[in-house]
């Protein structure tokens, strides 16, 4: 599952520079790697848990994020408006990821937010497993 969602990320990663192993840490932190995924407090659907206002923000159609090639690059996108209208600096690009662009990528929320993509990358590195990445999953 990994390899492919990988080579999915590399093929559709519309931010230059951006390393698509970050995109993949947050692909699996926001959904688990589900494409259906559903966040039941917001708009956010996809593989990368994408809301009807960071669609409009990366000039992406919302209706077409259940496509995951679509939800990488709108999420690339996303994150390349995020670089040029509020900082270049990829940790408050994450940040801002997850808390919206108001935040600066700073503050607890994004910290912790930060922390769980940072444990996602520990976690695939010493087992390749990828359960504990995700904050959404069901217990």
């Amino acid at each position: 599952m990994l390899d492919d969602l990988e080579k999915l990320i590399n093929d559709n990663n519309q931010r230059p520079g951006l390393s698509g192993t970050t995109v993949l840490y947050i692909a699996l932190t926001e959904s688990g790697g589900d494409p259906n995924a559903n966040a039941s407090s917001s708009s956010a659907i996809g593989l990368m848990q994408i809301t009807k206002v960071m669609a409009k923000q990366a000039k992406c159609s919302y209706s077409a994020l259940a496509d995951p090639a679509e939800a990488i690059q709108c999420a690339t996108k996303y994150m390349c408006w995020l670089s040029k209208n509020f900082s270049p600096n990829m940790f408050s690009v994450i940040g801002m990821y997850n808390q919206g662009p108001g935040s600066g990528g700073m503050g607890s929320a994004a910290d912790k937010y930060k922390k769980k993509i940072d444990d996602c990358s520990l976690c695939i590195m010493k087992s390749g497993c990828c359960d504990d990445c995700n904050p959404n999953k069901k217990k």
